[in-house]
């Protein structure tokens, strides 16, 4: 089994990847590159939805001063996740898990 920590691998994405438009096609294949590494192909993806309520609950200064990002990266990154989650990763095998 291998769990994909996909909001951060979006996010690395999009860093990297700042004039291109294609992250979704980014990410496919950064998926299938790290299944055929480690031979696995039973694929799962976890997606931070909100920081961490229980890491805040236990030290208040975590990632403090974090930014989330401008709007207008929050809002791509938003739309670039639900289009993952909900139409691409499932038809391509891969569970995809929305983690609050």
């Amino acid at each position: 089994m291998l769990l994909i920590d996909g909001t951060n691998l979006l996010i690395r994405i999009q860093s990297a990847c700042i004039k291109k438009d294609n992250h979704k096609a980014i990410f496919i294949r950064a998926l299938l590159k790290m299944a055929h590494k480690f031979n696995d192909f039973e694929v799962y993806v976890a997606w931070d939805v909100t920081p961490s309520k229980y890491r805040l609950e236990i030290y208040p200064e975590y990632k403090k001063y974090k930014t989330w990002g401008a709007d207008f990266v929050l809002n791509l990154r938003q739309q670039l996740m639900n289009d993952l989650h909900g139409k691409i990763l499932p038809i391509a095998g891969v569970v995809s898990i929305m983690v609050a």
